[in-house]
């Protein structure tokens, strides 16, 4: 399947979650809640010098297997460690005229989900999988690009407690 969009103009969708290098852990990952991001882009003057995404806080920041954690005095916690020292360093990028075929590509042979697309050593902006899924749902299926969304019951058992019944397709 060819398609013509490029990398730059579905890097566009949404707004990149940048932070500095030598931003605390706690709060980058406070800032990834708050917008709902699953990756921040880790800058040092204007450049891109690394990403910090879900899985690296799964596996360096929940699991503690970075080199420079264990080097780090017992005094300090982890969040305050800086996201330069947990970072993936050098991630692989993509430019904006990049299509998405050969974006794919490069996210598949690396086993990245998301994609910096970087133009002349800036941050042009960022491609999620997620992103390229949509896209290609919307192309194949553009009357069931969105779904309308099922009312879901609750049932409330007391003032604090209350339970959350999902819908399910009964067969005859």
């Amino acid at each position: 399947m060819n398609i013509t969009l490029n990398a730059g103009s579905l890097s566009k969708i949404r707004p990149v979650l940048s932070v500095p290098a030598t931003m605390p852990i706690s709060q980058v990952m406070q800032m990834m809640v708050t917008r709902k991001s699953t990756a921040a882009c880790v800058m040092r003057r204007d450049k891109l010098v690394g990403i910090f995404t879900m899985s690296d806080v799964m596996k360096k920041v929940l699991g503690y297997k970075t080199a420079s954690l264990w080097k780090m005095p017992r005094k300090r916690k982890i969040r305050d460690v800086a996201v330069g020292a947990l970072m993936t360093a050098n991630p692989v990028t993509v430019s904006p005229y990049t299509s998405l075929d050969d974006a794919l590509a490069v996210m598949k042979g690396n086993k990245i989900r998301h994609l910096p697309v970087v133009e002349e050593g800036g941050l042009y902006g960022l491609i999620t999988l997620q992103d390229i899924a949509n896209f290609m749902r919307r192309q194949v299926q553009p009357d069931k690009s969105k779904r309308k969304r099922r009312p879901q019951a609750t049932m409330y058992f007391g003032q604090r407690e209350s339970f959350e019944l999902i819908p399910v397709k009964i067969k005859n």
